[in-house]
């Protein structure tokens, strides 16, 4: 069940109660203050636990919540940590009055006036979307902000938990919302530092460990081969003394012959044992070699696992390679229906993204920010002109001009914009460097899609490395 952030005016709280019952039977459990703050507790910093615990931020506009000074440091805290917020307007509000992180979104209308019913349904539908993302992005917050507040390396992340927090946000693409926050990005560092940190502390305590083995085991073969050596020369001398032995008992008994004297020779006493230093036998060197090897190999394995943890901190500040190639349709709201029929035949082709306004921005959603995010990484802009685009001012302009502004970081020769003639018009001043494609002539749509294929092609052998 999704946990949501419910701030609005004391003086809405009858409706607020309505929103609350309404979104409860849909599933979604709301955190408001007269039901959230238990008595006794600091209500402010519950608020904010609150806002950091929930999955979505919703604001009821009115009148009374514009200029509520409680609800715009809500509003502030929301944004801080990147929730996704929906303004949901209650009551008719000057826009004037409103923050700016609430102004700039779209809204869901659920005056009076206005059906309720579909109201909530754009609430619930709102919420669901990127909804396992959604859930993560709350959970993964609430652990870096229990870290952020005194930094205890026992909370960072490791190993399996690690490694799906850097999944997850290198598959994050910039027009996802609610984006990533900076506490979060520098908790993963945090926790890679750690971990190869630990990884290096092992890797050197076992190298010394092996070493240490291997001395110990050298040690004890020497002392071996000594205490052999010395008990060799002992035997030795035990068999001399035995001989030794046997020759003064011949002495000792007379001899019987009669001309012959026995005269006894005497043997000197020596160490015949081998007196030679002890040497380092075959196995002793196969230790010492594989000992060495091991050791080798954690260094090794230590540096390449830093520079694959510092290859992933870095892969965290960029979005994933795109299968398809995206295509941005530029254009002014009163051609809008033209558009569109072009929208849904793009779609058609499987390698093509066409992104629309009205299709991709949905409630509660920054549009200026997701607009220029969506310019900024698609790979074509198609430019529908007409004798009404080319002749107003409004967003139409800027959308042209920041495609004008990405297209000069483009190599000479790419195929980046693409100015449409929907009509027999004039093309700017600024899109004449382009050829241009009049979509009222036949054969029009297919030269189009030959563009693109051409423009798909250049960027699979770049990112193939093909030649």
């Amino acid at each position: 069940m999704s946990h949501i952030f419910l701030s609005y005016s004391r003086k809405d709280i009858e409706f607020s109660g309505k929103i609350v019952h309404a979104l409860a039977e849909n599933s979604l459990d709301t955190w408001i203050d007269w039901k959230g703050i238990p008595k006794g507790e600091n209500w402010e910093q519950e608020i904010y636990r609150g806002i950091e615990e929930a999955d979505a931020f919703i604001f009821l506009i009115s009148p009374d919540s514009a200029i509520s000074e409680i609800c715009t440091k809500e509003i502030l805290h929301a944004a801080n940590n990147n929730k996704r917020i929906l303004p949901i307007l209650i009551r008719d509000t000057d826009v004037k009055l409103l923050h700016s992180e609430i102004s700039k979104r779209n809204w869901i209308f659920c005056r009076d006036k206005d059906n309720f019913n579909e109201s909530i349904s754009q609430i619930f539908e709102t919420i669901h979307v990127d909804y396992e993302w959604l859930i993560y992005h709350t959970r993964l917050q609430v652990k870096a902000l229990d870290w952020g507040q005194n930094k205890d390396a026992s909370r960072l992340l490791r190993g399996r938990e690690l490694r799906d927090a850097e999944e997850r946000l290198s598959a994050i693409g910039f027009s996802v919302d609610p984006q990533p926050t900076e506490l979060q990005r520098s908790f993963i560092l945090a926790s890679q530092r750690n971990e190869v940190s630990q990884r290096r502390r092992i890797t050197v305590g076992l190298g010394v460990g092996v070493l240490l083995l291997a001395f110990l085991a050298i040690f004890a073969l020497i002392q071996r081969n000594v205490a052999l050596a010395t008990e060799q020369r002992f035997t030795d001398l035990t068999n001399q003394l035995t001989e030794l032995s046997s020759q003064l008992t011949q002495i000792s008994q007379p001899t019987r012959s009669s001309n012959n004297n026995v005269t006894p020779t005497l043997q000197p006493i020596t160490d015949t044992g081998d007196k030679s230093e002890p040497t380092v036998q075959f196995p002793t060197i196969l230790v010492l070699v594989v000992g060495l090897v091991i050791a080798t190999g954690g260094a090794t394995y230590t540096v390449f696992n830093m520079r694959n943890r510092t290859k992933k901190s870095r892969e965290l500040e960029i979005a994933n390679p795109k299968k398809n190639i995206k295509v941005f349709l530029c254009h002014s709201s009163k051609d809008k229906p033209k558009v569109r029929q072009y929208h849904e035949r793009l779609k058609t082709e499987k390698w093509i993204n066409p992104w629309l306004d009205v299709e991709q921005i949905l409630p509660g959603m920054d549009w200026d920010k997701e607009i220029r995010s969506a310019v900024k990484s698609s790979d074509v802009v198609l430019v529908f002109l007409s004798n009404f685009s080319i002749g107003i001012e409004g967003y139409v302009q800027k959308e042209i001009k920041q495609a004008l502004d990405v297209a000069d970081e483009k190599p000479d020769g790419t195929i980046f914009i693409i100015p449409l003639r929907l009509e027999d018009c004039e093309v700017p001043d600024r899109l004449t460097q382009w050829q241009w494609l009049n979509l009222y002539e036949d054969d029009s749509y297919g030269r189009l899609i030959k563009a693109l294929k051409i423009r798909a092609n250049d960027l699979t052998t770049k990112n193939t490395g093909v030649k």
